[in-house]
């Protein structure tokens, strides 16, 4: 039986947001981090999906091969959750520093760029699952 590893999906979502920080972390914590990532989006995936998602996280795959557009609106949300936890990061420091110390410690514009970035990833993924359901839909098997 063909599956997809979780390794395709984060390749892919890498691509996306190309934040080296995360290949600092061991491969066990990068796979761990991407997996949670991953499963956020998957979440907002599933119900129009048109096919179930059974996954195996002792062989971090999922149990069934993955069509293009279901790997690749799962990357788009594995990247839009990463970079939601990076904008969430930046938030909490710029919160703890008065803003002088801020721009001072940190580049300037850092926070907007991930905030920019973000937004973009984030309506990409929308309106990618938007697209899919209205190309697959049907009624009658809509996931409630």
């Amino acid at each position: 039986m063909e599956t997809t590893t979780f390794s395709e999906v984060f390749e892919r979502a890498m691509f996306q947001f190309r934040d080296r920080s995360i290949l600092h972390l061991n491969i066990e914590d990068r796979e761990r981090v991407l997996m949670n990532h991953m499963f956020a989006g998957m979440n907002d995936f599933q119900r129009v999906c048109k096919v179930d998602l059974p996954y195996n996280t002792a062989t971090m795959s999922f149990e069934i091969k993955l069509g293009h557009e279901e790997l690749e609106i799962l990357a788009l949300g594995t990247a839009t959750y990463w970079l939601k936890s990076r904008a969430h990061d930046e938030d909490v420091l710029h919160n703890r520093l008065y803003t002088k110390d801020y721009n001072f410690f940190s580049p300037a514009n850092l926070l907007r760029e991930i905030n920019s970035l973000l937004k973009i990833t984030e309506d990409k993924f929308r309106k990618s699952i938007v697209e899919y359901s209205y190309m697959h839909s049907d009624l009658a098997n809509l996931k409630v």
